[in-house]
């Protein structure tokens, strides 16, 4: 295009920029960047998020934040991109203070800023956090928003609430998979083994939400510590149908589930049929 003498618009920069950020090519993306800096949408509101999304994804916090404080103004979409780069590189803290700026600039989040924010808290324990970002979603009438709610489910559990996260997905007028997921894996991670998990499995099953890979191995982890073997053959079969048979993490998880239960043969047969195997460190 720029070989025809055609000039690009912020629309041109904007798609470039991001098939760069989908690429994580970041050498493409400064390349696009001095061209722009050379043009008339050096300011462009449109274009720096771009820029915001490209450096931020790519790991280069300093420089989106660059960016992102010499914008002459921002929309929530731009706030959405910075903190969401905080939160997918881990800098919990930072991105629940830019929330509190876009809160304090007047600046009305929505369902992604939201979703972002408790991205970052579950990467950590942040308990009175999450119940802060919990009542901005009931406030602004966005608590039945699915994706939410299994963020919501999954950051309650990983601090150690798993009563609420179980109260917040029975509340649910519409169950799906990623609400299921968050409370199985964060039963798991807790180390509740308690009846309610294997009964929201059975409800998962029933309810034919479809079962991945995440789900059967923490069921499986689940019946390894309770040594629940005729449960653990049960989701064997299962996993059977679902999942590939050479899946390394369904191996190991199974080959864990019949070691802990005694069932020596069942364990050897599974380890034998792996096509790809590698270390394992138990759970103790």
């Amino acid at each position: 295009m720029r070989c025809k003498g055609v000039r690009p618009n912020q629309f041109t920069y904007g798609s470039a920029l991001r098939a760069c950020t989908s690429l994580m090519c970041l050498g493409r993306g400064e390349q696009i960047q001095g061209c722009i800096q050379k043009s008339r949408l050096a300011k462009d509101l449109f274009v720096h998020s771009a820029l915001v999304d490209l450096y931020s994804k790519c790991g280069k916090m300093e420089d989106a934040c660059y960016f992102f404080e010499s914008m002459a103004e921002r929309d929530v979409v731009s706030w959405n991109v910075m903190i969401g780069g905080y939160a997918n590189q881990g800098f919990t803290d930072d991105a629940f203070q830019l929330f509190r700026s876009m809160l304090r600039q007047g600046v009305i989040p929505d369902c992604f800023t939201l979703g972002n924010v408790m991205k970052a808290f579950l990467r950590g324990s942040a308990m009175m956090k999450v119940i802060q970002v919990h009542g901005f979603i009931v406030q602004l009438g966005v608590e039945t928003h699915n994706d939410l709610t299994g963020s919501l489910i999954d950051a309650y559990a990983k601090c150690g609430s798993i009563r609420i996260a179980y109260h917040i997905y029975k509340s649910m007028p519409k169950k799906d998979a990623i609400s299921c997921t968050a409370l199985i894996t964060g039963y798991a991670h807790q180390g509740v083994y308690s009846r309610d998990s294997f009964d929201l499995f059975n409800e998962i099953h029933q309810m034919h939400l479809g079962l991945d890979g995440v789900i059967l191995c923490s069921m499986l982890n689940m019946c390894a510590n309770t040594m629940s073997l005729d449960f653990g053959r049960q989701i064997h079969a299962l996993a059977f149908k679902c999942q590939p048979y050479d899946d390394v993490a369904m191996g190991n998880a199974l080959i864990h589930m019949y070691s802990k239960s005694g069932e020596i043969e069942g364990a050897n047969s599974v380890f034998n049929e792996m096509k790809q195997k590698m270390l394992f460190l138990g759970h103790h």
